[in-house]
């Protein structure tokens, strides 16, 4: 189509002898991910989950894999768009399960009345099938880890970041629900995996290593630190100031999205 023609000769022999390792893979290309990131959308479920799952064990292997998806423009209304679609999916099954199950009571009740007929089962396989349970998880993971690079970062890509997320919920009916679903996984990202940068360096040798949560804990023992000694102990007093207001201004989007939906703070 236009001139062009995708040539699958190299990939295929790759994959002749099995999928690749990705221990040594980088991604060097954002302008390739970019596209990827953009027809994912387009592609089957198992195709979604294949590049959900490389894109994922890329960025976990190899620092410079995330950089170069955050470089991309539009990384986060391409993942935004297909949480979405991951989430309208079940929602969909749970809503004609939920309508076949009314209609078959009423048909029930109307025919059979007297015969006290036992209710008809309800259809659960939809919401069972493995592959919209690995694109929900997948794509959420992916979100939530880059997203929580961004916030370790403390700068403004971090105050930008989670403001774009936000201001994504405008672009689908359901987009209130999507972004605190994603908001979710990114506080637990950050419970994870701590609020600092590289924390897990900062560890005690002598502290137990089943704290739990040690690297929240840790993060917020040094920025602690940092601001009481203006900066001698923990971190930098700069590093420290940028932690400290963007963890407050994620804590007031946080109660932002549980007061909308309906819950006191």
């Amino acid at each position: 189509v236009g001139g062009f023609s995708l040539n699958t000769v190299c990939l295929t022999s790759q994959y002749s002898n099995g999928p690749p390792t990705l221990a040594r893979q980088n991604i060097r290309n954002t302008h390739g991910v970019s596209t990827v990131l953009r027809l994912l959308r387009f592609l089957s479920p198992d195709k979604k989950e294949r590049w959900l799952f490389d894109f994922l064990a890329l960025i976990l292997a190899s620092p410079n894999g995330v950089n170069m998806i955050l470089a991309c423009d539009d990384w986060q209304p391409c993942l935004f768009q297909l949480v979405a679609e991951v989430i309208e999916e079940i929602n969909g099954d749970r809503d004609d399960s939920g309508n076949d199950e009314n209609a078959a009571k009423e048909e029930d009740a109307i025919v059979g009345a007297s015969n006290y007929s036992s209710p008809v089962a309800v259809d659960t396989e939809p919401l069972s099938r493995p592959s919209v349970r690995t694109r929900y998880d997948l794509s959420l993971k992916l979100y939530s880890t880059l997203l929580g690079h961004c916030v370790r970062q403390g700068d403004e890509k971090a105050f930008e970041a989670v403001e774009m997320a936000a201001s994504l919920q405008r672009v689908d009916a359901n987009g209130s629900e999507v972004f605190s679903i994603i908001l979710s996984h990114l506080l637990a990202d950050l419970i994870e995996k701590g609020t600092v940068a590289h924390v897990e360096d900062t560890y005690d040798e002598s502290e137990s290593v089943n704290v739990r949560n040690r690297a929240l804990k840790q993060s917020a023992r040094l920025v602690t630190q940092s601001i009481l000694s203006n900066g001698t102990e923990g971190l930098d007093m700069a590093s420290a100031v940028r932690q400290w207001r963007c963890l407050r201004h994620l804590t007031a989007v946080g109660v932002a999205v549980v007061t909308s939906n309906g819950f006191g703070v």
